[in-house]
């Protein structure tokens, strides 16, 4: 709460009967309306605390008050960033306008240090296509409505990210509607034409009109810049008439009215987020007779230019029908300027970096194509798609390769292979049954052989014997063949690599970057001095870094769009005491110089950095490596 906020509390807090807002006006030496904006933005930060009435103003609870009241200093934001947000809150969900000299009152802050805040507010409100301004010493924002709405679902967002679907929190923001109330009319609705909504969508449907909703109860309607500022796309006549209806009942349930825009902009969000019940076993055509060409000749290119980087194959049916659906979609979004947030964003680029990085090399194709640059929700949405179909390829590749050696009979064979392949689907794949030796002898390509009785002379291939049963201790015998050899796999590839990758001129510890631009700059330099790229490899770095920044929780791992080196190597720079990386901090950074030969060696190395690092323990090992042969021993040991 404001001072004035804080005043006006304290006033009710001693008072049993109401007061009116013209009296808390001269009490306070503001306007009416500003009394309102003050009662308003109490409630949300305190949600009932302060009742309206015929009567006036009064404080629902005395003890919430004291409460509120006791925890004020809290309440006020002590560093830059707390401070800029209270000033957008203010200008965007409070009030239009700002005293400055009321701002340092509110923020117990000096003109000079308001000064510095709003300077970076200027720069926040920029990103959104807003003008921040002064004029006869107050503060306003300047710009299209739907500009201003974008930013305050952004701030919303910001806020409430570690609990996006939760209604309750984001309720307190808007204390004039119940948002549980918002929900239950669209639902109804839906349900009632049988379509339904994800989470992200539902809860992004809600705070869009929650926000459209207190926008036209402070009667900030859109403007005829805002009509023309888009065009207007095509919307099917079944959602328009769930739209129409969702927004009548709203209007007799709050007292509001919508624009004939904000019915557009409902439909349009609808029509691109809904689901019809019982979608999923549409047939695949049906589905596939939706996709436009244009969405179809992206989608083959995006197939063949992921197939030619990383070697992977993106040609599933399914897949492509409800990820070309998705791509459809998306591009009426990015069209109307229309922005879904994605609160499990950070966590799937931590996560999941090297799908990550699919998902922004797809997003370059885009924009490339259609001059689109996608944000990093959208960006995660992309990795929510592909996930899993190439989740399931790099586990493919992982896996063990077996024959089974049954020479009893060939039906038992197949009932063996059915009960190890459930129990091993993670881990072993079965290429063969075998039931004389002469047929395992013709098999080469195994990594392992499943036996149920002795085999001689494969001493080259390891030989696990079981029991047809696949009794306990047969599971157990399997489990460690198959981590020994997994982990096998690993060590052969990294000794025969680590100096391959990794080159003792490339390695830097300690040095004192001031951010990931200078980093970045410093270890390209040194790979194009060494021969390893040519000179416009770190502008490639770059490109990358715009369409999002390259740092996975505590490590970084900066490479192009393309495999472009001239020759493969890996620059390291090892901080004990981590560097800026926009909003990560960055312990160790792997910046990557891959050839098209080894194109392979691309997802070994994302693979195994990631593993690595996201191991406390293996971290503070490689954090104490000062020199380059530490750096190799630990990473060796590692692998042993």
């Amino acid at each position: 709460m404001t001072r004035k906020e804080i005043q006006l509390v304290q006033i009710l807090n001693q008072r049993e009967t109401g007061c009116t807002s013209s009296v808390l006006a001269e009490l306070l030496s503001c306007s009416v309306r500003t009394v309102k904006n003050y009662a308003a933005n109490i409630n949300r930060e305190v949600p009932g605390l302060i009742e309206s009435s015929r009567h006036g103003y009064v404080i629902t609870d005395h003890a919430l008050a004291m409460q509120a009241l006791g925890a004020k200093d809290r309440m006020i934001p002590q560093d830059s960033e707390g401070r800029q947000t209270w000033i957008l809150k203010a200008l965007l969900l409070g009030r239009q306008e700002a005293g400055l000299d009321e701002l340092c009152d509110e923020l117990y802050i000096s003109p000079a240090t308001l000064n510095l805040e709003l300077a970076k507010v200027k720069i926040r409100t920029a990103a959104f296509d807003l003008q921040f301004k002064t004029k006869n010493n107050v503060a306003f924002l300047e710009g299209l409505e739907k500009n201003k709405k974008k930013m305050i679902a952004s701030l919303i967002f910001d806020e409430t990210k570690d609990s996006f679907y939760s209604l309750d929190r984001i309720q307190a923001f808007f204390p004039e509607f119940s948002l549980k109330r918002i929900r239950e009319i669209v639902v109804e609705n839906l349900l009632k034409y049988q379509y339904f909504a994800d989470d992200y969508s539902m809860t992004n449907v809600i705070l869009m009109l929650a926000i459209a909703m207190d926008r036209q109860r402070q009667q900030f309607p859109y403007t005829e810049a805002d009509r023309h500022s888009q065009e207007q796309e095509n919307i099917p006549a079944h959602v328009e008439e769930i739209s129409v209806q969702i927004l009548s009942e709203l209007e007799e349930a709050f007292g509001i009215s919508f624009t004939e825009y904000e019915h557009y902009n409902l439909a349009l969000l609808l029509s691109i987020r809904l689901l019809k019940e019982g979608a999923e076993e549409q047939d695949s055509k049906k589905l596939k007779e939706r996709i436009t060409e244009p969405v179809g000749r992206l989608m083959e290119k995006i197939q063949s230019e992921v197939r030619r980087m990383f070697y992977i194959n993106l040609n599933d049916e399914d897949f492509y029908v409800r990820f070309s659906l998705h791509l459809q979609n998306m591009l009426i979004r990015l069209e109307n300027e229309i922005e879904l947030r994605n609160p499990q964003t950070v966590s799937i680029k931590n996560t999941a970096p090297f799908i990550y990085d699919v998902s922004v090399f797809i997003a370059n194709i885009i924009q490339k194509d259609y001059g689109f640059t996608l944000s990093e929700d959208e960006i995660a949405y992309i990795a929510l798609h592909i996930g899993v179909l190439i989740d399931d390829q790099l586990a493919l590749r992982d896996k063990i390769k077996g024959i089974l050696y049954c020479p009893q009979y060939y039906s038992v064979g197949m009932r063996l292979a059915d009960k190890i392949s459930v129990r091993f689907e993670d881990s072993l794949i079965l290429m063969s049954i075998a039931t004389s030796s002469e047929s395992v002898e013709e098999r080469t390509d195994a990594d392992l052989i499943v036996a149920t009785a002795p085999l001689e002379g494969k001493e080259s291939i390891p030989v696990v014997q079981i029991t047809t049963f696949l009794d306990t201790q047969d599971v157990l015998s399997l489990t460690q063949a198959v981590e020994t050899l997994k982990k096998k796999k690993l060590v052969t590839v990294l000794r025969n690599k680590l100096t391959y990758l990794f080159k003792e001129e490339l390695f830097y510890y300690d040095r004192k970057f001031k951010d990931n631009l200078e980093a970045i700059s410093t270890l390209a330099d040194a790979l194009e001095q060494g021969g390893y790229v040519d000179s416009s490899f770190k502008e490639k770095l770059f490109e990358r870094e715009k369409l999002s920044p390259s740092a996975y929780a505590n490590i970084a791992i900066p490479h192009p769009l393309e495999l472009c080196a001239r020759n493969t190597a890996i620059a390291v720079s090892i901080h004990p005491f981590p560097i800026s990386w926009d909003e990560n901090k960055v312990n160790i950074i792997f910046m990557l110089a891959v050839t098209k030969e080894d194109h392979l060696l691309f997802q070994d190395i994302f693979q195994f950095v990631t593993e690595v690092v996201s191991e406390p323990s293996n971290l503070s090992q490689i954090l104490s490596a000062s020199t380059y042969e530490e750096f190799i021993n630990i990473l060796l040991a590692f692998a042993d």
